[in-house]
């Protein structure tokens, strides 16, 4: 037999991992085992170093491959040590499509869904038996013209497998989003794996967990010090630029108008003062502060064009165009929301909607699935009606949000999503 998992490669493994345990019992340091595919083998010697003297991180010698494989391997791979921390994926192979032994995808998947699910129920159930604190990672994006598997088919395994995780108490690195955004960066073109930078990226958040997960262990590396961002003294009243209190009148056009100007300048405060002020969506912009006085109520319009056109969300973690959050800002940097005023969402008129969701997100879930560009998914019409965030910053930086009241929200009230150095503090949220 001289396959992947060959009589001597399979003693192999055995010497090696028994080797490496003994090692770091003796050291008493925590041992750390590493289940997975070539991506697995991409990251771990990166994670190695960056728990060096903290833990012991041992990988199986071999491709994980599918679950099958791990049914049949995992008495072997697990050996008889003492595991701490055990870090494993299945589903890259799953998806591969075989005819006569080759990669294509007019052959036959190796895994259905519902297979992928009952081996990922045993396999989860056999590593819980080692009583090692488990944290499953999610397979990572299937690029466009990858070999014999299909772009985007990895979001309905990793949706399957974190209900399982979920149901079994493991905790999910979701190394999915993390790596989605610099995939263009990081990943080698028409194919699954990574570049050496790509793999460095995967490892950092990788170590991150497994250090979560003991605990005790001080961090590889200092982490960055979360800053609220700054803003210069200059103040831009909404009513200078046509704003009307009360509730009755629209202020949007003047909110906008506002923050124009105050972004033009450099930046400053947005105030927004004491009175009820009726608005549609605020599109916030570098260097902004809106800030809310005591005593102050921005009110959200119920209408639901008030909010378009459609804008670039992320929505039930897919990227799609929807009616715009309430406040929303995309590839921004110093943006804030304070002050000790009051954000009415005035949402129950939204909440209905709910009754259309299960139908209108397995549309937009079978247009990721399908590869479909991000442009052509858009919602945010009648026929197609998906809830908007309350407030959604999107590619940004330096975000905060402090000091005021939210009520009643018409979905998600904050989703910060691909944003760096966000701080959120000393709000309350009341929305059902």
């Amino acid at each position: 037999m001289k396959g992947p998992f060959s009589y001597q490669r399979i003693m192999a493994a055995i010497m090696l991992l028994f080797g490496l345990v003994a090692t770091a019992e003796a050291a008493g340091v925590p041992l750390v085992l590493i289940i997975g595919d070539s991506i697995s083998i991409g990251y771990t010697e990166p994670v190695r170093r960056m728990l060096e003297g903290q833990a012991e991180v041992v990988r199986i010698p071999v491709n994980g491959g599918d679950t099958w494989t791990g049914l049949k391997q995992l008495t072997t791979w697990l050996g008889e040590g003492r595991w701490d921390v055990i870090h494993f994926n299945w589903g890259l192979h799953d998806l591969k499509y075989l005819k006569d032994g080759k990669y294509d995808t007019s052959g036959t998947r190796v895994s259905t869904r519902e297979q992928y699910v009952a081996n990922l129920e045993q396999l989860v159930g056999r590593l819980q038996a080692t009583r090692a604190t488990l944290i499953w990672a999610a397979t990572t994006p299937i690029p466009e013209g990858s070999v014999g598997r299909v772009k985007g088919q990895e979001v309905e395994f990793n949706v399957a497998a974190r209900e399982v995780m979920d149901r079994r108490g493991v905790t999910v690195n979701d190394l999915h989003t993390y790596v989605r955004p610099y995939l263009e960066r990081y990943q080698r073109a028409n194919n699954v794996h990574f570049t050496p930078e790509g793999y460095g990226y995967l490892a950092r958040k990788v170590a991150r967990c497994i250090l979560n997960a003991l605990r005790d262990q001080p961090p590889p590396f200092t982490m960055p010090e979360v800053k609220a961002p700054a803003f210069a003294e200059r103040t831009f009243d909404i009513r200078d630029y046509g704003a009307t209190p009360g509730g009755a009148t629209s202020s949007s056009e003047a909110i906008t108008k506002a923050i124009a100007a105050c972004t033009a300048a450099g930046g400053g405060r947005v105030l927004v003062p004491q009175g009820v002020w009726l608005t549609g969506a605020v599109h916030l912009k570098s260097n902004v502060d809106l800030h809310l006085a005591a005593g102050a109520e921005l009110r959200f319009s119920t209408d639901a064009k008030d909010y378009l056109p459609p804008v670039f969300v992320r929505w039930g973690g897919m990227e799609c165009y929807n009616y715009s959050p309430l406040i929303y800002a995309n590839g921004c940097t110093n943006i804030a929301i304070t002050g000790e005023g009051k954000i009415e969402a005035q949402g129950r008129p939204w909440w209905p909607w709910v009754k259309e969701q299960d139908r209108v997100s397995r549309h937009l879930y079978e247009m990721v699935l399908r590869g479909d560009p991000t442009e052509k998914r858009t919602f945010g019409t009648e026929t197609d009606p998906l809830r908007p965030q309350l407030f959604q910053p999107i590619n940004c930086r330096n975000v905060l949000i402090e000091g005021v009241s939210i009520t009643s929200g018409p979905f998600w009230t904050i989703q910060a999503v691909y944003c760096e150095n966000v701080l959120v503090r000393r709000i309350t949220v009341a929305t059902e």
